[in-house]
């Protein structure tokens, strides 16, 4: 089986650890994809060997589309850009759990395509701005539950999560970029400012030009806020009181702003993914301008990973670029591109990170 190297830089959790390299091996799990993107697409009802070393992959045509890995209980969910949106196999018995999702009005069905989603508590969760709702989605059986979110001229949600009970928003505010609805409907802006110069661009438009991924911790009661075309990132913490920044980064990249626009090509993409766990946070980070990065997939080999209390951990370096992931345990799962197609991938992190062993 061919061997992936991994290799870690300034390891540092609870203590000091030295720098080390670690081999560990790619176990091409099971999905791969072909043909024409013009062709329809169909999926295998096998998600074979999930948990076992296998050379044997599975057909899958449309993988090429995926944006989101997610795991929720014993399931793999993929999210892709066509319908059905979502995609989830049992990791338990290997076999395709269910699909579901797709533009309508019926019951189950949604008004915008699903993005910025996350999972809290075993829930899919992502914010309908077509009809000003965040879904909750079981990745079960694809039942959604709708949430109404404030929609006012001053308060334009782009995304949207409800973190312990608390309905957080992000998107173009009068002031600020990051919001919350109280219990009885009213909604609050956190009056902060951006973390670097927005130049010329102005009030609730800063919110369409700097947009932001919030991405949860899945049981607790903080969560990350990544934002686009910048290595910054921050933290915060919500109970029934109030929603308070408890970290932000010493960030080095943020948009070059000419004018009223972002000149993509001279800044830096920064952080381009992200993904989360009750014990750390994922960042997938490239040096390469956004206008580059984002043409070829937003891929990369490198995921600088944080503690909840902003800790810097460590850099997982592998040696070929993937696109989207998330973590399950010991494991990575991320979708990697070859000259035979796309698939889906495991990795073995453990000797990485020790507390995923």
């Amino acid at each position: 089986m061919k061997q992936s190297a991994i290799r870690l830089h300034r390891f540092a959790l609870d203590g000091s650890f030295k720098r080390r390299r670690a081999a560990l091996g790619f176990l091409v799990l099971l999905i791969s994809c072909s043909g024409s993107r013009n062709v329809k697409k169909s999926y295998s009802n096998t998600f074979s060997c999930i948990l076992q070393p296998s050379h044997d992959t599975v057909k899958i045509d449309g993988l090429l589309s995926v944006s989101k890995l997610f795991v929720a209980d014993s399931c793999l969910v993929v999210l892709s850009k066509q319908e059905p949106f979502f995609t989830v196999y049992n990791m338990e018995n290997s076999r395709l759990a269910s699909r579901f999702g797709q533009m309508g009005r019926a019951d189950g069905e949604y008004l915008s395509e699903p993005k910025g989603v996350n999972i809290v508590k075993n829930t899919l969760q992502y914010y309908d701005h077509e009809s000003k709702s965040l879904c909750l989605i079981s990745p079960v059986d694809g039942s959604v539950q709708k949430i109404s979110v404030p929609y006012e001229s001053d308060f334009r949600p782009i995304n949207a999560a409800l973190i312990n009970d608390r309905l957080i928003t992000s998107g173009c505010f009068s002031l600020g970029y990051i919001g919350y609805v109280n219990d009885d409907g009213s909604f609050h802006r956190i009056e902060d400012d951006y973390p670097f110069d927005t130049g010329e661009i102005s009030g609730i438009q800063r919110g369409v030009y700097f947009q932001s991924e919030i991405v949860a911790a899945p049981t607790g009661n903080r969560f990350a806020l990544r934002l686009y075309v910048s290595d910054c990132f921050e933290i915060y913490e919500t109970d029934s009181q109030s929603v308070e920044r408890v970290f932000r980064n010493e960030f080095s990249s943020a948009p070059v702003v000419e004018g009223t626009r972002i000149n993509l090509r001279k800044s830096r993409a920064g952080y381009i993914r992200s993904y989360a766990d009750d014990e750390y946070i994922y960042l997938m980070k490239s040096s390469e301008s956004y206008l580059d990065v984002s043409s070829r997939g937003l891929v990369s080999n490198l995921i600088d990973i944080y503690n909840w209390e902003g800790g810097f951990v460590g850099s997982l370096e592998l040696d070929s670029e993937v696109g989207a992931f998330c973590v399950k345990g010991p494991y990575m799962y991320a979708v990697k591109e070859d000259e035979n197609g796309s698939s889906i991938i495991r990795i073995d992190i453990s000797r990485v990170v020790p507390a995923a062993a």
